[in-house]
């Protein structure tokens, strides 16, 4: 069989770094590229130097382009921001490619809000409305596509201020979380993530996807899976003071603005049309203690 030719955009980041060992290099031929370059088998790129992007696309057929390009919220004020992760897409608007595009995209293009019927699209904050927005440019500029939803993957790897709040429902130390913890989260185990992606590879399913743990429950009650003796602060003053005074760069007590948003989404009472069922996804329980495995 002919070895699928993929670019992988963002290759080592943590995403990029999990698929690029997972890849099977029977069926997979692979050149990766990234900003900022950790391994000496990735060329660097700035996505930004689009003539430089394009000619690189030309140079090679390429089956498949994964761009797991991509800007989390707290590291640049919101402008620049959002310009870095629409720079991700803007390629695509000068050049027609014939590759199937692989873009991974996040759960907070949604409304936060509880879905007691269809679920909706509106951003809570500009984060989701770049990832939004670079769907909207992927959909207008290319014939075949497969854009992923995802949700706040979770590894042992991981690092960051979602670990280290499952970290803390572990060790059972006393913790405030917005809602009593009465929340529930889009949490995904990473490796369901690269499932999706090599399926997509090779499949070139086309059409827009959540990817989120099954079996969803609150923080609270995975805490007390977790920890049965866990301790949780429920103040609606802090949720208050965190909700309009709070930011990416200087959190409350741990949970920044967007955290705060970010955790209050109850996405599992919606009726979605953008279900993944090509490959399995673990429960939430499962994926929050396989994270917390050591």
């Amino acid at each position: 069989m002919k070895k699928k030719n993929i670019l992988l955009l963002g290759s080592d980041g943590y995403l990029g770094s999990n698929l690029s060992l997972k890849l099977n290099p029977d069926i997979f031929s692979v050149d990766k590229f990234d900003l900022y370059p950790k391994s000496k088998k990735t060329n660097k790129l700035d996505l930004k130097d689009v003539d430089k992007t394009i000619g690189i696309i030309k140079d090679k057929s390429y089956d498949v382009i994964i761009c797991l390009v991509g800007v989390l919220p707290g590291v640049y004020r919101k402008n620049k921001l959002y310009n870095e992760n629409l720079s991700a897409v803007n390629f695509l608007k000068k050049f027609n490619i014939e590759s199937h595009f692989i873009f991974c995209s996040s759960t907070a293009v949604y409304k936060n809000n509880i879905f007691y019927k269809e679920i909706e699209i509106g951003p809570f904050e500009i984060y989701g409305k770049s990832k939004l927005d670079c769907e909207k440019i992927i959909k207008n500029n290319t014939s075949s596509h497969t854009i992923f939803r995802i949700g706040t993957m979770v590894s042992k790897d991981r690092k960051g201020g979602i670990m280290n709040l499952l970290k803390r429902l572990q060790s059972g130390k006393f913790l405030w979380l917005p809602n009593g913890g009465n929340i529930i989260h889009p949490f995904v185990d990473v490796e369901d993530v690269i499932a999706a992606i090599e399926f997509a590879c090779v499949e070139q399913v086309n059409g827009t996807f959540d990817l989120i743990a099954n079996n969803r429950e609150t923080i609270k009650e995975l805490a007390v899976q977790v920890n049965p003796n866990q301790k949780i602060l429920n103040s609606k003053f802090i949720d208050w003071l965190t909700k309009y005074f709070g930011f990416d760069q200087f959190p409350i007590l741990g949970i920044s603005n967007w955290h705060f948003n970010a955790l209050k989404y109850d996405l599992p009472k919606s009726k979605n049309k953008n279900l993944w069922n090509f490959t399995p996804l673990k429960s939430m329980r499962e994926t929050i203690r396989k994270s917390l495995t050591y």
